[in-house]
């Protein structure tokens, strides 16, 4: 809290709106490698910066359609039990592969009064929203569409696989009246870019072709239209550093990286189909399984580690 003067005036900016800290170690931008597990960091920028290149093809893969409207519906007239905390529930089986962008949630229930009842949305991993908490006392019947704007609650299912049974779970609290679900429905916005990210920091070995391998896996079968790969690494000397993705189904590595850059420090980038032909050679094949990346130091002296890397599939 103890107060500090002004960067002074220098020649190249004479009147000065903005303000820099002098106090170590926030006088400085740089990004450094401070042993976090999300990998370098700068005393101005935090942990994040943009990747103006991911956020162009991020943008025409939008304009080219890469989101996809799924929807699942089920009209089952199932009788709700009366004063029942077990209640019932009702499910949609979700096939898509993605991650959710935006839910709509559609029901219809006939009951005498609504405020008895609790109605939540769970998703397949489990996550769960409440829709309608015993609110509306003594009006009859839910027949309305929660959307984000309206049951905020909804926002947990951003960015999670829609892949499995979603299910509605509908309770009566409350004794005397009664009701039926007679149907519902869900409306999803699936970005079809899977993003696989492995966070764990890891040492890359000095001086040995085997080097350090991690992976991540594609649990659901999905057609590649295009691939990215994001890594993280600090190292003194990236010049010594061989990176291979390895593709599932045995198929050749995949050079991303092959000792170039001299004696300069650290790699933190993304490489795409567009620069990279094996990249481009996965296009039409299927994405399912383990995908790996090999990072192996091929000289001696300098040493590094691979902070975190992530796999983007568009499907």
């Amino acid at each position: 809290m103890t107060s500090y003067p002004r960067t002074p005036p220098a020649s190249y900016d004479p009147t000065p709106t903005w303000d820099v800290s002098p106090i170590a170690p926030f006088q400085s931008g740089a990004f450094q490698d401070i042993g976090h597990p999300d990998g370098t960091w700068s005393p101005w920028f935090g942990h994040g910066r943009v990747d103006a290149q991911a956020a162009v093809a991020r943008a025409i893969a939008l304009a080219r359609g890469a989101t996809q409207a799924v929807v699942g519906s089920s009209s089952p007239e199932r009788p709700i039990p009366d004063n029942d905390p077990a209640g019932i529930r009702d499910t949609i089986q979700i096939g898509a592969s993605g991650r959710v962008q935006d839910v709509r949630v559609s029901v219809n229930v006939a009951h005498s009064w609504i405020g008895d009842l609790r109605v939540l949305l769970v998703s397949p991993s489990g996550a769960s929203a409440i829709l309608h908490d015993r609110g509306g006392a003594d009006a009859d019947n839910i027949n309305r569409t929660f959307a984000v704007a309206d049951t905020p609650t909804l926002a947990a299912f951003r960015a999670t696989d829609p892949n499995g049974a979603w299910t509605l779970e509908i309770r009566d609290l409350a004794a005397a009246d009664v009701g039926i679900l007679k149907s519902w429905s869900l409306q999803l916005a699936v970005d079809k870019t899977l993003a696989l990210t492995d966070t764990v920091s890891v040492p890359i070995p000095d001086n040995t072709p085997a080097g350090v391998t991690r992976s991540v896996a594609v649990t659901a079968p999905t057609p590649i239209a295009d691939v990215a790969v994001t890594v993280d690494i600090t190292h003194t000397w990236i010049g010594d550093l061989r990176i291979e993705l390895l593709p599932p189904g045995g198929s050749s590595p995949i050079v991303l990286h092959d000792r170039s850059g001299g004696d300069a420090d650290n790699i933190i980038r993304s490489y795409r189909a567009s620069e990279i032909p094996g990249l481009a050679s996965l296009r039409g094949q299927d994405a399912k399984g383990q995908w790996q990346l090999r990072v192996a130091d091929l000289e001696g002296g300098d040493t590094g580690k691979l902070n975190r890397w992530s796999l983007d599939i568009t499907s």
